[in-house]
């Protein structure tokens, strides 16, 4: 039996490059910071991908190219849900903002604001986007389930 995608659903992630400073003392304190990502749904993924895919023909050959930036842009927009222990230069919490947005042939979604999305540096952004579209893939074991029976 298929299990459906439950677009409501986060689950926390933590980028690859936080981790504890070497040069903070033993015994204090230090939290990673924690994004909560969610899935894009049935309707917003593949319009995205349409939107930043471009395909060239010349006479009877087509060529299909990517816009990577801007598609990891837009994931990342569409599918950053929140953060915890994010912090300013100052030390001081960074509040999460979204706001609502009309998708052309889509409909109305959650988007993160602009001003939050240009405090994530590029190399970041990336690893969210993949953290992202990987939690839009089946686990494992939900693919083991959805294999028919061996023999039919």
């Amino acid at each position: 039996m298929l299990v459906a995608v439950d677009i409501s659903a986060t689950r926390d992630y933590t980028l690859k490059a936080d981790v504890r400073p070497k040069n903070l003392p033993e015994g204090e304190p230090w939290q990673a910071t924690v994004f909560e990502i969610g899935v894009l749904d049935g309707i917003l993924g593949p319009m995205l991908l349409d939107k930043h895919t471009i395909t060239a023909r010349k006479n009877r050959d087509a060529t299909v190219d990517m816009k990577p930036g801007s598609y990891m842009l837009d994931v990342v927009r569409f599918g950053l849900r929140g953060w915890r222990n994010f912090a300013d230069k100052d030390g001081k919490p960074v509040e999460f903002k979204r706001s609502q947005m009309q998708v052309p042939g889509v409909g109305m979604r959650w988007v993160v604001d602009d001003r939050c999305i240009a405090m994530l540096e590029s190399e970041w952004m990336s690893e969210l986007s993949d953290a992202i579209l990987n939690a839009n893939q089946l686990s494992e074991d939900d693919a083991k389930n959805s294999e028919p029976p061996s023999g039919k």
